[in-house]
């Protein structure tokens, strides 16, 4: 499947309802895929631009005597599709008013493109016309003919009043809700049977706007032509501009002249005028809208803006950057009552909503992350805030996206850290110790989801952000492709370079992700990470290296080396020092050599401290030391290693672990300080 026209410069929220995906990013209109055709595409139908022509008439069944006649379009292929009229559609044509004649009763129309008596749709998603007429002098429509959208040159209706009335009324297949297409969203969600949605507030351009001009262009791309109506204000004016009209991607005209200062690159926001409008289809119809009337104003009463619509419970959610409300009703959204939400429990965005189970949901925002388990939502993140709070890249909020990983029974959220725009940082909860770390990728993670595979196993499928490669979580997770012999653990071969490697094993070149590109390379001797940008089936051309690699050598192709830094540890009572007793890990010994690195950090240091130990000590088997910590070999440590601590007290304490070597499985069950009261004995330990 494609994506077809969707834009991709914005991410596009997604939901599913019966049994399609919905993709929204306030770019495109709501885009559909029915899990068939090779490519998404507009959801909802235009109405027939214009009523039908006048037929040609022929002695017929017809009653004689004034009737109304118009056609709509049908997609038969969509739920319910398969009985008469029913199925995703169009609204009404306007009407043809034809008083029929005594022997003129067989009406006959030509189908075709413009200039027919029928026009046929344009959209693919269409393949049923559907003719409507009244009863003579009536007002209320009922079926009398269908036809294929396509390979039909005619269509007749030829039915009398007295069959006409017993048969299907247009009314009984759903014409007293509009058929509208659905708005241009970005928000959306389903709950019990109906479509949600809302706008975002804002998109942020850059444009070249001109003194007393109403036109103003950008670059390929940035302008959604379903923008009209809309606001512009460029950065550091006092005025917002209303948009008449979109032309183009490239370009748009100003209901009023600009009465700024000529800027060829002037940055600027557009707005909506309805922020925090939610609009719903017809129940179970989430193709067919009414935007003039089915819509509701929420946050209405606080200072925030939508930014995620979400189900939970049978309620809609609606979540700004700091606030929530539920829109509680029982069978008509219209009548909704607006319940707001205990405590500041905002998000980044829709994708930082995460259900681990039908009864809970979890959302990250500015306060941190927050949990609600049928009752009134609790700030469960404290632990690690001032960790998130210290790395995120607040400008690349938008990036951040979580899911839970059923087999590890863990809830996490990819992020920017720094001046990174790659969500190549992880906030990881564990559900079952109810404990936090934060994980480092070397490659980027853009999106994730929930699978069932073949065997009916449950697992998260991730996608990373460089090589255009998906996997599933509890397998590869470096993005190296499945096809390479090695995994990524390749012996450096003669004649390398600090930018180009050359490897003694045959890379892959070819597939999806164009061989190796956009990957990590790392290099144990030089403690060193670059990044692909080609490779052949020998040589891999990269960033620069200090130095050029030896033959001999060990590279790492994929996300190594891995670090872990768990929560700081307060000794039980930060407002005096304590010395725990040492460090304690528990993990699942390899069957191949596999070496962690265990270092320490006191008081919030961001250096490892070293830690003095007795001359000659010897520690637990696999247990060897290093300048600034401990080298841990997972193939002798039979599972269980105590480390020393050392003498110095500190209010604070935190283990990192660092994996530099990808061989075997790393699976490290817990790790720990176990405590003391008191400086522990002579040994140094």
């Amino acid at each position: 499947m494609t994506l077809g026209t969707l834009n991709m410069n914005t991410t596009p929220n997604i939901a599913v309802l019966q049994p399609r995906v919905y993709f929204a990013n306030d770019f495109n209109r709501i885009q559909v895929w029915d899990g068939i055709a090779s490519s998404i595409a507009d959801a909802g139908i235009d109405r027939p631009a214009a009523a039908p022509g006048t037929p040609s008439e022929s002695s017929g069944n017809v009653t004689e005597g004034t009737h109304l006649i118009g056609y709509y379009y049908r997609d038969s292929a969509s739920p319910a599709g398969d009985g008469e009229g029913y199925g995703y559609r169009s609204n009404l044509s306007d009407t043809l008013s034809l008083a029929v004649s005594a022997g003129g009763q067989k009406l006959t129309f030509s189908v075709g493109t413009t200039g027919s008596d029928i026009v046929r749709s344009t959209d693919p998603k269409v393949d049923t016309i559907v003719l409507v007429m009244t009863a003579v002098g009536g007002t209320e429509f009922f079926i009398a003919a269908e036809v294929a959208n396509s390979g039909v040159a005619s269509v007749e209706i030829n039915v009398s009043d007295a069959v006409l009335i017993v048969g299907t009324s247009l009314v009984s297949v759903g014409d007293a809700f509009s058929h509208d297409k659905p708005p241009l969203a970005a928000q959306l969600a389903m709950c019990r049977g109906y479509a949600f949605a809302s706008v975002y507030h804002d998109a942020r351009v850059t444009i070249g706007v001109t003194n007393g001009s109403t036109t103003v262009t950008a670059g390929a791309g940035t302008f959604s032509t379903a923008w009209a109506g809309r606001l512009l204000t460029v950065d550091g004016g006092s005025k917002s501009y209303r948009i008449a009209s979109v032309a183009s991607a490239t370009s748009l005209t100003l209901a009023i002249a600009y009465a700024g200062s000529t800027n060829a690159t002037a940055s600027a926001v557009i707005q909506t005028t309805a922020p925090n409008r939610v609009y719903w289809s017809r129940r179970y119809y989430p193709e067919s809208w009414n935007i003039a009337t089915q819509a509701i104003d929420v946050l209405r009463d606080v200072d925030d803006r939508i930014v995620a619509i979400t189900e939970y419970l049978g309620d809609p959610w609606v979540m700004g950057r700091r606030t929530a409300q539920r829109v509680v009703f029982s069978n008509d959204p219209a009548r909704a009552d607006i319940v707001t939400v205990s405590g500041e429990n905002g998000v980044f965005n829709a994708r930082c909503v995460v259900k681990p189970d039908n009864d809970t949901m979890m959302a990250w925002g500015s306060n941190g992350v927050w949990s609600v388990a049928g009752g009134r939502p609790a700030h469960i993140s404290k632990p690690i805030d001032d960790a998130w709070r210290a790395i995120l890249n607040y400008d690349e909020v938008d990036r951040i996206h979580g899911w839970y990983d059923p087999e590890d029974q863990e809830v996490k959220w990819a992020f920017c850290a720094g001046t990174s725009t790659t969500p190549n940082r992880v906030l990881v909860f564990d559900t079952r110790g109810r404990r936090w770390r934060i994980d480092l990728y070397r490659i980027g993670l853009n999106s994730a989801t929930i699978i069932t595979e073949s065997t009916g196993r449950i697992r998260a499928a991730v996608s990373d952000a460089t090589n255009g490669m998906t996997y599933v979580a509890g397998g590869q997770t470096d993005g190296v492709p499945a096809s390479d012999a090695l995994q990524g653990r390749h012996v450096v071969g003669s004649g390398s370079t600090t930018t180009a490697t050359v490897v003694t094993a045959p890379l892959v070149t070819g597939g999806k992700g164009a061989g190796m590109n956009g990957l990590s390379i790392y290099s144990p001797d030089l403690d060193e990470t670059v990044y692909i940008s080609s490779n052949t089936s020998t040589t891999i051309t990269h960033g620069a290296f200090s130095a050029a690699l030896t033959p001999g050598q060990l590279v790492y192709i994929g996300s190594i080396p891995v670090d872990l830094q768990w929560a700081w540890w307060p000794g039980q009572d930060q407002s005096i020092e304590k010395i725990p007793e040492k460090v304690v890990l528990y993990m699942v010994p390899s069957t191949v050599d596999t070496r962690i690195e265990v270092r320490q950090h006191r008081d919030f240091g961001s250096s490892a401290v070293n830690i003095p130990v007795v001359v000659g000590r010897t520690f637990n088997r696999g247990v060897t030391r290093l300048p600034d910590g401990f080298a841990v070999d997972m193939s002798t440590s039979g599972g269980y290693v105590e480390i020393p601590t050392g003498a110095a007290p500190a209010k604070v304490f935190q283990i990192q672990l660092t994996c530099d070597d990808p061989t075997g499985e790393l699976t490290i069950l817990d790790a720990g300080f176990k405590s003391g009261d008191k400086a522990p004995g002579g040994d140094g330990e």
